[in-house]
């Protein structure tokens, strides 16, 4: 039996920070009409094909490849909407992927977004599903090089 405060403490904040994800999906999956949703995702995806046909560079392609064929539907484990906060004052997070929770979550500003801004944060999100999960050195110069493509 754990007896320390701080033991259960940290228990309890590894479950919370597991169920979490999983407790928003099936919230989610059950509230709202995400049709406006669907339609945004619908407008970014058709603009990474573009980008997907003006593109030379194999790996860029297989990124986007990969983007718009997992991340194309609106819903839990796939992309979901919600509004994200950050603990830091003045900080925005615009999207979250977590690596043991399928699919991505954007906040609902991207969706206000020009559409190459959003579908470019949506990738940058999907790129969090390639190693390392944690960090940005594989996924900024590759968000660099879709931004040009514009």
């Amino acid at each position: 039996m754990i007896t320390s405060k701080f033991a259960r403490g940290i228990i309890f904040g590894l479950l919370l920070y597991l169920v979490a994800p999983a407790l928003a999906g099936t919230w989610y999956t059950g509230c709202g009409d995400r049709y406006t949703e669907q339609l945004w995702l619908n407008r970014a995806v058709r603009h990474l094909k573009v980008l997907r046909l003006r593109c030379t560079d194999p790996d860029l392609q297989g990124v986007l490849d990969y983007t718009i064929h997992r991340y194309n539907r609106i819903g839990a484990w796939d992309v979901m909407v919600l509004p994200l906060s950050c603990p830091e004052p003045g900080c925005k997070v615009l999207g979250i992927n977590c690596p043991w929770c399928p699919g991505v979550t954007l906040d609902p500003e991207v969706l206000s977004y020009p559409i190459h801004e959003g579908a470019l944060i949506l990738v940058h999100e999907a790129l969090h599903d390639y190693w390392p999960y944690f960090g940005h050195a594989h996924v900024n110069p590759r968000i660099e090089k879709l931004d040009a493509l514009r």
